[in-house]
């Protein structure tokens, strides 16, 4: 297993780079068999004539064309036109090097524009230990990369909850009063016994040192994505994993949360917009979703789901052996109201265009149908 950097490697170095739109002739997306990522490379796509290179966990060019073709195709935004301008690289996150030769990483830096780091392990039951050498390290080795460019625009997706709390105001914080980029302090997110978030905290941290020697950076924080704002979930994600799990055990607590929903689509066009705004961190909006939606239409299909106090489902999930959804709900300092994410900077930018994101009740319907259908429930 690859050993996660203790900091960022100090011969690593950073071009200044003259302000732009972001874009340029040739993109690195890390993640576009993802979830996110497959509908942020058919932004992308859409919106630049870039050659995007993607990283891919395959043993050759042809394995990752199908991938990334079979994901977007599942994303609704497969065009034949696109084969020329994506360029799989059989790649490893987690290994040195990126599993490439030194002189690879020395031809492919130079000619990057922009690296959107949208990959990630999102395994909630790992440890740290286990999710850091892609997390983490993963992270390190694109910030390597980055490193041989001539002022490459470095993107990275994080998550919502690694941002800093005001503890007055209850908010995840894009910026201080000073304004500063708003990273928290280590006992803010070590004292989070799940590793996941652990992992994307260190990630966040060696991408704040590499801002700090010249890289132009930006973190783009996202809330609970969901399918898109056609009705499509082609992934399975903890939130698939936290309704089956429910349902599984018959029962829903009578509190459970409301939820902070993006469709994936509006976070993807967020993100692509984003990229040419100043460096910084942003929050990607979300809208409030009352999860009483999600038990309403799946007690529709004629399932046995009955409404309970919240220890009644604990207990029906650890009974049924399904500890990720009750992780979800039971893990350290979650009986606490959570703070509502601060969103100012990133509608400032792109709210004139996109709006704040939107998810009916109807929607959520749409979206527990196609779940069904594709064997997801």
């Amino acid at each position: 297993m690859t050993v996660p950097p203790a900091g960022l490697d100090g011969s690593l170095e950073f071009r200044d780079r003259e302000p732009d739109d972001g874009y340029g002739g040739e993109l690195l997306l890390s993640g576009a068999d993802g979830f996110l990522g497959g509908y942020l490379l058919g932004e992308l796509l859409a919106r630049t004539t870039a050659t995007v290179h993607a990283p891919l966990p395959v043993p050759d060019f042809a394995a990752g064309y199908d991938l990334i073709r079979h994901r977007l195709t599942a994303c609704g935004r497969w065009d034949p036109g696109y084969a020329r301008r994506v360029q799989p690289v059989p790649a490893g996150l987690g290994e040195p090097w990126l599993g490439l030769a030194p002189a690879d990483l020395a031809d492919l830096g130079p000619r990057l524009d922009a690296i959107y780091h949208c990959a990630a392990d999102d395994h909630l039951l790992k440890s740290y230990d286990e999710l850091a050498p892609v997390n983490v390290h993963g992270t390190h080795e694109l910030l390597r990369l980055a490193s041989y460019g001539r002022g490459v625009r470095f993107h990275q997706v994080s998550i919502i909850t690694v941002a800093p709390v005001d503890p007055v105001a209850n908010r995840c914080m894009e910026t201080w009063p000073d304004g500063q980029r708003a990273i928290c302090g280590a006992a803010d997110v070590l004292a989070d016994a799940v590793g996941y978030v652990r992992a994307r905290w260190a990630a966040e941290r060696l991408v704040a040192e590499a801002a700090s020697r010249g890289l132009a950076a930006s973190i783009y924080r996202t809330t609970t994505l969901t399918g898109d704002s056609a009705g499509r979930y082609p992934h399975r994600d903890v939130l698939v994993e936290y309704i089956q799990g429910t349902v599984r055990a018959g029962v829903y607590s009578l509190h459970g949360r409301d939820g902070h929903w993006t469709p994936v689509d509006y976070a993807a066009r967020a993100i692509a917009l984003l990229a040419g705004q100043p460096p910084g961190v942003y929050h990607i909006p979300g809208a409030v979703v009352p999860l009483r939606w999600i038990w309403a239409h799946v007690r529709g299909w004629g399932y046995p789901l009955r409404a309970g106090r919240d220890d009644e489902w604990r207990e029906a999930v650890r009974a049924a052996g399904l500890p990720l959804a009750y992780l979800l709900q039971a893990g350290p300092d979650r009986s606490a109201e959570p703070p509502e994410p601060e969103c100012s900077r990133a509608l400032a930018a792109v709210g004139a265009v996109l709006g704040e994101p939107v998810v009916t009740a109807e929607l959520v319907g749409r979206y527990l149908d196609d779940m069904r259908t594709r064997g997801l429930l």
